[in-house]
């Protein structure tokens, strides 16, 4: 528990595993591993350890207070306190308990139960050092963060030796940008508990800091490496104030400034001064008052990112986070968030709708931060992101676009998720609901595209096929499955069963014609899938193979017409338009080529060749002002791209915008043109 403590998590791990080996009924064990989950957010398996231990100990303080843990986690404060009136009657003085208890009390505004409780403690402890440091520690979990640091000093006051206090301080200064006043306190903190793992990498992150330069602007102070980020970093200032204002004027408010925004040279040093831990897997983040992110060419970064629409995603929470007191909810912060950053929905989450809503499988008001918080799996967390998004949608279309700022409103002033939509939308919160699943229902509508089944395994495949052996469908799902368990033998079996009733069921005609293919004759695969192309509901895996068939021989006409067939029939896999792209490149059809560009790039926020090469085509088209917004794009993702630089100054130039073009490369440097690329 010491190393935990000093979140050595690794050493942890294996006393605990040790002390199991030794006595797998060690209810503190569990709890030990319990609460190492949980500060990784691993909160599922935290709340089994908590039934594991409790299962072997039901009146165990430490079981108690981690299941009550778990529920402030999911911002359930009523279940927690129901653990921690348990774990209150077995030691009605223990301070880690009635630290919480503090926090739950606050959390539910019963300042005179909480002050209550708190001379009850003082009158028992007069120096209650643990009862202010848990009741710090829980805020600040619910973003409490000015009650957190009056508790957090008070802990300090009590009890100057306790370390936990001042460590607990210092990283809270750092997540809200105060970081003379945090190295000021972890210094000292480091030096009386050296043993702090946060503590030590959170100083190694200042000390990588005092490297690095910062650039000033009305509103933003930009912290970079010189040698890998200054073109960056000088790049993004302007923009910054751009999507300050437009920020400023949707939310009618000001964050306070100066925003406080990092960028690292390297992954692991941002995962450290977001976490003070090496593992963040994400590139961006809003910690409170000031945003870390990942260069897009820091070390540990595969390939560059859309840096621009991280920041835009950041900067959103900033806002709604100041202008609520920090009480926005998870899902109204990341909605507003993912809208903000100007793309549509990314497909996944058009699948997940055309599968989801039909079935009922959908999130509501009360459990949706558990798909960020506790998902069940990662679509799930999709899920979470995706009807966030399409919450605020639904308010702003029903209710006006007042909506989100006076919803906004109404958690600034205390209201839970329940009153604050009746405030906002004067409907109760089941009413709401009602209408946004309809809103849902809608949306599928207008997704084209058929539903994707739900895929048997080749077990259920087996036992329907034994069960109905005559059903073309079942026997040709089955025969795919042998393909790709190479049992070639039995999918030609099955498949010839098929189509020897059937000559061109689709998916048995897709099985015989990889079969074939393997053998060598692509005359007969071409014949099988052209007669199974059924133009009115297509079979995407026949489209996708004779597209592929028609290309490869040249055939780019042909090729053109499937891939259309396949968009048509399926608008929202972007690859059917990555495909048309490559084959109007062939064709030489710019015109058709730019058009299929402009439809696909929005799908991926990421991808810098389609729009460096969309930029190019525009240019050479003599569509100057396209060609900018385009190349602008493909910076957005690597300022350090000389071709998308070199068509930016072009484009500037050929709208006799020679000041802004020079200015671009005063920024950037001087673009060096790369041979040009298909």
């Amino acid at each position: 528990m010491l190393l935990l403590e000093k979140y050595n998590r690794g050493e942890a791990l294996d006393a605990f595993d040790k002390a199991l080996t030794i006595n797998p009924n060690a209810a503190e064990a569990l709890i030990g591993k319990g609460s190492a989950a949980l500060q990784k957010y691993e909160i599922k398996e935290a709340e089994q350890l908590a039934e594991r231990a409790l299962k072997i100990n039901p009146h165990l303080p430490e079981a108690l207070r981690l299941r009550a843990d778990v529920h402030l986690a999911a911002g359930d404060v009523k279940s927690a306190m129901q653990e921690l009136a348990e774990a209150r009657k077995v030691n009605p003085h223990d301070e880690n308990t009635l630290g919480r208890v503090a926090a739950c009390l606050l959390l539910q505004r019963k300042s005179q139960e909480f002050q209550a409780l708190a001379a009850e403690v003082e009158k028992v402890d007069p120096k209650a050092g643990v009862f202010y440091f848990e009741l710090g520690q829980r805020l600040e979990e619910r973003r409490w963060f000015d009650d957190a640091e009056k508790y957090y000093q008070k802990s300090a006051e009590l009890r100057p030796v306790l370390p936990s206090s001042k460590n607990a301080l210092g990283l809270l200064y750092m997540r809200l940008g105060r970081e003379k006043e945090a190295r000021e306190l972890l210094t000292k903190a480091f030096e009386a508990d050296p043993f702090n793992v946060r503590v030590s990498n959170t100083l190694k992150v200042l000390r990588h800091l005092d490297k690095y330069e910062t650039l000033k602007t009305d509103h933003f102070e930009i912290r970079f490496d010189p040698k890998n980020d200054g073109p960056l970093a000088r790049y993004m200032a302007p923009q910054l104030e751009e999507i300050y204002n437009d920020l400023a004027e949707k939310f009618q408010h000001k964050a306070t400034g100066p925003i406080l925004i990092e960028i690292f040279n390297s992954h692991e040093m941002f995962s450290g001064r977001t976490i003070a831990l090496p593992d963040l897997h994400t590139i961006g983040a809003c910690t409170g008052r000031m945003i870390a992110m990942a260069s897009t060419h820091a070390k540990g970064i595969r390939k560059p990112f859309n840096w621009s629409r991280v920041i835009r995603h950041e900067l959103v929470h900033i806002f709604n986070l100041e202008q609520t007191k920090y009480q926005a909810p998870h899902w109204l912060t990341e909605g507003l968030a993912v809208i903000n950053e100007g793309f549509p929905r990314p497909q996944q989450w058009n699948q997940l709708l055309v599968e989801r809503v039909p079935a009922g499988e959908l999130m509501t008001l009360d459990n949706i931060d558990l798909g960020f918080i506790r998902p069940r799996s990662p679509l799930d967390w999709h899920m979470a992101y995706c009807q966030s998004q399409l919450y605020v949608e639904y308010m702003k279309e029903k209710y006006g676009p007042r909506t989100v700022g006076d919803l906004l409103n109404a958690y600034r002033d205390g209201l839970d998720t329940s009153a604050a939509i009746e405030r906002v939308s004067k409907v109760d919160k089941a009413t709401f609901e009602k209408g946004y699943r309809a809103h849902l229902e809608t949306v599928v509508k207008t997704i084209k595209g058929k539903p994707a089944e739900k895929a048997l395994t080749f077990q259920e495949l087996k036992l329907a096929y034994q069960k109905d052996p005559g059903n073309n469908d079942v026997t040709a799902q089955l025969a795919e499955q042998n393909l790709r368990r190479r049992d070639l033998i039995e999918a030609r079996k099955l498949a010839d069963a098929v189509l020897a009733k059937k000559s061109n069921h689709p998916l048995a005609s897709y099985v015989k014609a990889k079969l074939v293919m393997q053998a060598g004759d692509a005359a007969q695969a071409r014949s099988l899938l052209e007669e199974a192309v059924d133009r009115d509901a297509p079979e995407t895996k026949v489209l996708q193979e004779l597209g592929k068939l028609y290309y490869n021989g040249n055939e780019f006409p042909k090729a053109a017409e499937i891939y259309e067939l396949g968009h048509k029939a399926d608008p929202y896999d972007s690859q059917w338009l990555s495909e048309l792209a490559r084959v109007y490149a062939q064709t030489g059809d710019k015109d058709k080529q730019i058009a299929v560009l402009k439809e696909l790039v929005p799908t991926d926020a990421d991808d810098l060749d389609h729009r460096r090469r969309l930029a190019k085509l525009l240019l050479a088209a003599g569509r100057h002002a396209e060609a900018e917004t385009y190349a602008r794009q493909a910076l957005e993702i690597d300022v350090r791209d000389a071709e998308a630089l070199d068509t930016l100054v072009q484009a500037l130039e050929g709208q006799n915008k020679g000041g802004e073009a020079e200015k671009v490369r005063k920024i950037l440097g001087k673009p060096v043109a790369q041979k040009e690329t298909r």
